[in-house]
C-alpha cells in the first residue's frame, strides 16, 4: 500500500516524518509498553499512534501532526517528550484496530 500524496505532504510541510505501513513505521515496537502509554480508548479519540521509545522519548504517528495542542496534550498524558511523526488518518485507525485486541 503506497502512501497517500496528501499524508506524504502534510508530513513535508509539518516538517515531520512520516509513518506508514510501506516504509514499516507505522507499527508498535514489540516489548515496550507502548499500549499501556498510550491505551486504546486515548489512541482512537486523539487519533495518535505509539512507535517507539529512544530513551525517553516517545515516537508518536499524529493524523494531525501540526496540531501542537494536541502534540502538548499527549506529552503531558505519556509523561515522556514526544517525537512527532505524520500517518494517513486511514492507516492510523488500521494499526490502532489491529494493535488494540
Amino acid at each position: 500500500m503506497a502512501a497517500n500524496p496528501s499524508t506524504l505532504v502534510a508530513a513535508k510541510a509539518a516538517g515531520v516524518p512520516l509513518a506508514s505501513f510501506e516504509n514499516k513505521i507505522l507499527r508498535m515496537e514489540p516489548g515496550q509498553g507502548l499500549a499501556e502509554k498510550i491505551p486504546a480508548a486515548m489512541a482512537k479519540a486523539w487519533l495518535v499512534f505509539p512507535l517507539f521509545l529512544d530513551g525517553r522519548t516517545l515516537a508518536v504517528a499524529f493524523a494531525d501532526p501540526s496540531d501542537l495542542v494536541l502534540v502538548k496534550d499527549v506529552e503531558k498524558a505519556v509523561l515522556h517528550p514526544i517525537e512527532v511523526f505524520s500517518a494517513s488518518r486511514e492507516e492510523l485507525l488500521q494499526a490502532i484496530a489491529k494493535s488494540y485486541r
